[in-house]
C-alpha cells in the first residue's frame, strides 16, 4: 500500500468513526439508548486494571484506533 493511499484510508476511517460516534449520541433523540463506545471501553479498561487511571479520552482513543486498524485489515 502506498503512503498516499494509506493516509487517505486513515483519514476516511477517522471521519467515518467520528460520524458513527456522533450518531450513537443522537440515538437518545429517537428515544433509544445512546451508545458511548469510548465510555464502555474506558470502564472495561478500568475493570481489568483497577490501579491505572483510564479516562474517557483513553477509551475514545482506543475506539478510534480499533476503527483504523480494522480499515487497514
Amino acid at each position: 500500500m502506498s503512503g498516499d493511499r494509506f493516509w487517505k484510508t486513515v483519514v476516511a476511517r477517522l471521519i467515518a468513526m467520528f460520524t458513527m460516534t456522533v450518531t450513537g449520541f443522537w440515538q437518545s433523540g429517537l428515544r433509544l439508548n445512546p451508545v458511548d463506545v469510548g465510555a464502555m471501553l474506558a470502564k472495561n479498561m478500568m475493570a481489568a486494571h483497577p490501579n491505572l487511571p483510564y479516562s474517557l479520552a483513553a477509551g475514545n482513543l482506543v475506539h478510534f484506533a480499533n476503527g483504523v486498524i480494522i480499515a487497514m485489515i
